[in-house]
């Protein structure tokens, strides 16, 4: 037993040592580096796809296409979301989904970031219910991300591997579109996921409580 106890602690001890130089040689690669984009936001995959860029900056009604079908899975997900909320047994689709865009638009009050260039954002000619074309300086965090996330892991839910796969290709459209229209930055989308993961978690946590509150009338 104590040999066991022993041996936890080595393991412990090492990836803790393996953490603390990581983070310390990855610090100092990134103080080392040159800056490239001193006066701007550099963004390494916004410079590997400038190809594809300029080819739908090139290519209004590619770039419309996109848009028009972003848009439409969007709507989709957010229309999924709150019928899931009413025609299920938990709030927790329209919870997460609240949560989610109060974290947001308090970042958008205090965080401006310079357009991307080459942004494509206008109105392609076909209306969206929950995306607004008139609005192109909303980039921290990036919405489109964020509610293809939180519908993604909401359809997941459902069961299946159907199921599955259409939320892995739905988070992936929406990340791939708006990083080639360049609607948002590579730190946009990274933010957006992470923080739909971290809502859907805690708000499965406590939503319960409300469920349970809710059934009680």
């Amino acid at each position: 037993m104590q040999g066991m106890y022993s041996m936890t602690i080595a393991i412990k001890l090492g990836l803790t040592v393996v953490a603390v130089a990581m983070w310390l040689i990855s610090q100092k690669l990134l103080g080392a580096r040159q800056m490239k984009f001193k006066d701007k936001i550099g963004d390494l995959v916004h410079i590997l796809t400038d190809k594809w860029s300029q080819h739908l900056n090139a290519s209004p009604r590619l770039a419309n296409g996109l848009l028009i079908s972003s848009s439409l899975v969007i709507d989709a997900v957010g229309i999924f979301l709150i019928v899931q909320t009413l025609i299920g047994d938990s709030l927790r689709p329209l919870l997460a989904l609240l949560v989610l865009f109060t974290l947001r638009q308090i970042n958008q009050a205090v965080t401006v970031l310079p357009t991307p260039e080459g942004m494509i954002w206008r109105d392609p000619g076909v209306p969206s219910l929950f995306v607004t074309y008139g609005v192109s300086n909303d980039l921290f965090f990036s919405g489109h991300t964020a509610l293809a996330v939180l519908g993604a892991l909401e359809i997941a839910q459902l069961g299946g591997p159907l199921f599955t796969t259409l939320a892995i290709l739905i988070v992936v459209f929406e990340v791939v579109t708006v990083l080639l229209l360049r609607a948002h930055w590579t730190m946009d989308i990274f933010a957006g996921a992470i923080t739909a993961l971290w809502t859907h978690d805690i708000v499965s946590r406590f939503v319960p409580v409300i469920d349970k509150w809710i059934a009680s009338f």
